[in-house]
């Protein structure tokens, strides 16, 4: 009597299938760059006064919550962060950098600030120009405005004060920032190269069972 052979499952086959319209792929493109624009940006106007305080007021004399600082002892600088009572080590990154083959004393480093060089001016201009997407940080970056204060008081005693709103802000951008890291940690897990192809092109490959011969 013949044994019939044992069925033999067929190798599994990729299919490429539609993911993402056109629409979708454009505008999350634009997300990124608004968003590297709208970080480089902010750290540069942060740089002006690395502070951050709650209240309605908030100066050099005043406690500050966050402070990024660059100290000199001797010939030597170095910088620190300081969040409440607690402060760490940051020479290198925070508080002190390289600029020019120079050490100097600046919050965030020139590689990611925009424009690399100090100038407050040009960074808040890069800034308001890609701060349209963000409702909240849209709400606390205005209410840091005299001007505004002066027309709408009544945003400024909503957020707490101006120095709250400030400090409100940059919680918010680094809050996107942590987004941003967990959200590509997720693209990079579940397949780069896959799914950069889908955001570019709008096309996915998923597996297909072979089935049985």
């Amino acid at each position: 009597m013949e044994i019939a052979p044992e069925p033999m499952e067929l190798p599994a086959k990729q299919k490429l299938v539609q993911r993402h319209s056109a629409a979708v792929r454009l505008t999350h493109w634009i997300n990124v760059v608004s968003l590297t624009f709208l970080l480089a940006s902010g750290l540069q106007i942060f740089n002006a006064h690395p502070r951050s305080y709650l209240g309605k007021y908030g100066a050099d004399n005043d406690a500050a919550v966050l402070e990024i600082a660059g100290t000199r002892t001797g010939d030597t600088l170095r910088g620190t962060l300081r969040i409440g009572r607690l402060s760490a080590p940051t020479t290198g990154f925070l508080g002190a950098s390289k600029e020019d083959g120079a050490v100097v004393a600046r919050a965030f480093p020139a590689w990611l600030t925009l424009p690399s060089y100090h100038d407050l001016g040009a960074g808040r201009r890069w800034h308001f120009t890609f701060a349209w997407l963000l409702l909240i940080m849209i709400a606390t970056g205005l209410a840091m405005s005299p001007a505004v204060n002066a027309a709408l008081p009544l945003l400024l005693d909503l957020l707490g004060g101006r120095a709250t709103a400030r400090t409100l802000h940059f919680v918010t951008a680094f809050s996107i920032v942590a987004f941003v890291v967990v959200h590509v940690a997720m693209v990079i897990a579940s397949g780069l190269w896959n799914n950069l192809r889908s955001m570019m092109t709008g096309r996915y490959a998923i597996q297909i069972d072979g089935g049985v011969n």
